[in-house]
């Protein structure tokens, strides 16, 4: 397919130049030799490649502040329901706590 488009291209680009140029002229051998020719390079020139080298160059990226670490351990406590925190004791909505045992981290 790829072919194809490239030997469309340059057959179509020699046509454009034809019309252009050389359509009033009246030197037929020429203009002969120029739509011949056209034809030739639309079926070699596809089957040059011409390697295109890109060169990745590596970015370095400056660190500028720290994360602090997270916490090594994690503490849940919940409490599920009772008269001092409003609810009716029955359960259903509960407090939960997160506590952060921060005497591991220095």
């Amino acid at each position: 397919m790829e072919y194809l488009l490239k030997s469309a291209a340059i057959v179509t680009l020699f046509y454009i130049c034809y019309k252009l140029f050389l359509e009033k002229e009246t030197y037929f051998s020429a203009n002969r030799v120029f739509l011949v020719s056209g034809l030739l390079l639309a079926f070699i020139v596809p089957f040059i490649i011409i390697p295109i080298y890109v060169e990745n160059e590596p970015i370095y990226l400056e660190v500028t502040s720290t994360i602090e670490a997270a916490p090594k351990q994690i503490v849940l406590r919940g409490i599920a329901g009772g008269a001092d925190n409003g609810n009716d004791g029955k359960g259903g909505m509960g407090e939960v706590f997160l506590a952060y045992d921060r005497s591991t981290q220095q």
